[in-house]
């Protein structure tokens, strides 16, 4: 019997984090690396930030400081995907096949959010709008993959799998089938052994009785 599993991108658990960055992985981009990303997508961080610093409220401006100052915090997601064959009666998964599980990344949207909104306050700025926008691409963008595996199980392991399972099948048969049989059986020769038993143990007291009879018994001599 076939059963088929998905798990679409699901934020990866504390453990699974925590796997991951024993494995090497970054949990977070230094201030360097994210004005590389802005970068990469046409944001100039020091073009920005001249173009708004005359505009800008002091409140914003330490805002958007304190953001573009601190690391930003990435984003694990868990994949995956399976086809399993199970036996039915014992349920032991006999095959495995087109297995997918993967890890994939991105930034924290919040930080991004946060310097979108006070770019979209100044969008009479020169190349603000344009900014807000590259910046808004980033924040929707899907998960990017970091790993990715797909495998199915070999014909060897199913054959060997498939073995366990028919074993499993043959126990449960003595215990279900010929077991209860094998004690009904027993339970009848023990039934008939006790009547065997009881009609000899009776038909010993009636030659008992007759032969005290016929010796004389004081309950039948004459007055």
């Amino acid at each position: 019997m076939w059963f088929a599993g998905n798990m679409p991108m699901t934020p990866a658990p504390a453990y699974e984090r925590a796997a991951l960055a024993s494995q090497g992985l970054p949990m977070s981009l230094t201030p360097a690396q994210v004005e590389a990303q802005l970068g990469a997508a046409g944001v100039s961080e020091k073009s920005l930030a001249t173009a708004l610093l005359p505009a800008l409220s002091k409140s914003e401006l330490t805002t958007l400081l304190a953001v573009l100052s601190k690391p930003v915090a990435l984003q694990y997601f868990v994949f995956g995907a399976s086809q399993v064959a199970g036996e039915p009666r014992t349920g032991t998964i006999v095959k495995l096949q087109n297995l997918v599980d993967g890890v994939a990344v991105r930034l924290d949207p919040a930080p991004l959010r946060t310097v979108t909104s006070i770019l979209s306050r100044h969008t009479n700025v020169p190349g603000v709008s344009a900014a807000a926008a590259a910046l808004t691409r980033i924040e929707k963008a899907p998960p990017q993959n970091v790993s990715e595996f797909r495998y199915t199980q070999t014909s060897a392991s199913v054959a060997s799998i498939a073995k366990i399972a028919r074993n499993q099948i043959n126990q449960m048969n003595w215990v279900t089938r010929y077991i209860p049989i094998g004690l009904g059986v027993l339970g009848l020769i023990l039934v008939a052994l006790a009547m065997l038993v009881g009609r000899g143990r009776r038909r010993r007291m009636a030659l008992a009785v007759v032969d005290s009879t016929a010796t004389g018994s004081p309950y039948h001599q004459a007055a």
